[in-house]
C-alpha cells in the first residue's frame, strides 16, 4: 500500500459519514490538506508508515466528519443528566415485585415495564433532538420566575404541621379519630389493630419520625427561613418515614379486619411513594440550588478581605 492510498483510504472513510452533498467538497479539501502536511514532512514524506502517522494523528474519521457536520445522536450531551434523572425516577415508580405488598408485579412483567419506559424515554429524546435541528427556534430559552427557596410560607408550614398532627392521631387511634371524623358513620371497633402490630418497635417509629419532621417544619417557621441543615434533617426523616410505611405495608397484618387491613396497607403503600417522591424532589432541588445573589456577593467581599 502507498502513502496516497493510506490518505485516499482515510478521506474515503470521513466523506462517507457526511451527506451526500457535502462529501465531494470536504473529500477534496481533506485530500488537499493531508497531501499538504505529508509533503512538508521532514523525514521520506512518501512511505505508507509517514501517511499513517499523520492521519491518525489527525484523528478519528468519525471525529473529523463532526467537524464538518454535526453528527445527529439519539442523546444530546447537554440532555444526558436528564435523561439519566428522568430514567431512575421512572424506574423507581414501577411498583416492587415483592408479593406481600397490595400493588406488586411479578419480575417479568416489571422488567418489561422498566425497558418499555427506557425505550420511550429514549424515542422521546431522539425526537426532541430531531426537533432541535429542524427548528431551532422553537426551542430558545426562555427564562423562569426567580424565588428564593430559603423563604418560608408560614401558611405552608402550618398546614404541614397540622397535617403531621393529624396523621399522627389518625395512626396511633384510627377508630376513635376515624369515628369521630365521620361522625359516628364508622364504628370505631371495625378498626382495630393485630396484637402483631400494636409492638412498640412497629407502631410507634412512624409517628416518631413524623413528629420529628413536623418539628424541624415548625422551626423553620420560626425562623422565617430554611438553613441546609434544617432541609437536609428534613429530607432524611421525610425518607425515613416513607420506608416505615413501606415496611408496614409489606410485612404482617395491621388490622384484624381482612377487608380494612388490605385497604390501610395498600393507602400506606401510596402514601410511602408519595413522601418517597416528594423526598427526591426536595433532594434534587437542593443539589441543584445556588447561592443568592446577595450571598454570592458576600461571599466575594469575604474573599477580598
Amino acid at each position: 500500500m502507498k502513502a496516497s492510498d493510506v490518505i485516499e483510504s482515510y478521506v474515503a472513510d470521513v466523506a462517507a459519514q457526511l451527506p451526500s452533498r457535502q462529501r465531494a467538497d470536504v473529500a477534496v479539501e481533506l485530500r488537499s490538506l493531508l497531501n499538504d502536511e505529508l509533503n512538508a514532512k521532514p523525514n521520506d514524506p512518501s512511505t505508507p508508515d509517514a501517511a499513517l502517522a499523520l492521519v491518525r494523528a489527525f484523528g478519528r474519521p468519525a471525529d473529523v466528519a463532526a467537524r464538518y457536520h454535526a453528527p445527529y445522536v439519539l442523546i444530546e450531551p447537554a440532555d444526558t443528566r436528564s435523561f439519566l434523572l428522568a430514567a431512575v425516577v421512572g424506574a423507581s415508580l414501577i411498583p416492587s415485585s415483592n408479593g406481600h405488598l397490595p400493588i406488586s408485579l411479578d419480575k417479568n412483567t416489571a422488567g418489561i415495564l422498566l425497558l418499555a419506559w427506557l425505550g420511550t424515554l429514549l424515542l422521546f429524546y431522539a425526537g426532541r433532538s430531531w426537533l432541535r435541528r429542524r427548528q431551532p427556534n422553537s426551542f430558545q430559552w426562555k427564562p423562569s420566575p426567580v424565588r428564593d427557596r430559603d423563604a418560608v410560607s408560614l401558611p405552608l408550614q402550618l398546614g404541614i404541621v397540622l397535617l403531621c398532627v393529624f396523621g399522627i392521631a389518625i395512626y396511633l387511634s384510627p377508630g376513635p379519630a376515624i369515628s369521630l371524623v365521620s361522625g359516628g358513620r364508622v364504628a370505631a371497633d371495625s378498626l382495630r389493630y393485630t396484637q402483631d402490630f400494636l409492638q412498640p418497635w412497629r407502631l410507634l417509629g412512624f409517628p416518631i419520625l413524623l413528629s420529628i419532621f413536623a418539628l424541624l417544619n415548625a422551626f423553620a417557621a420560626l425562623l422565617r427561613r430554611w438553613t441546609p441543615l434544617l432541609r437536609g434533617l428534613s429530607i432524611c426523616f421525610l425518607v425515613s418515614a416513607a420506608i416505615q410505611l413501606g415496611w408496614h405495608a409489606s410485612s404482617g397484618d395491621l388490622f384484624a379486619s381482612a377487608v380494612i387491613d388490605r385497604s390501610a396497607r395498600l393507602a400506606l403503600q401510596l402514601l410511602g411513594a408519595a413522601l418517597m417522591i416528594t423526598a427526591a424532589i426536595e433532594t434534587y432541588r437542593e443539589w441543584i440550588r445556588i447561592p443568592a445573589a446577595t450571598q454570592t456577593g458576600h461571599l466575594s467581599l469575604a474573599a477580598e478581605k
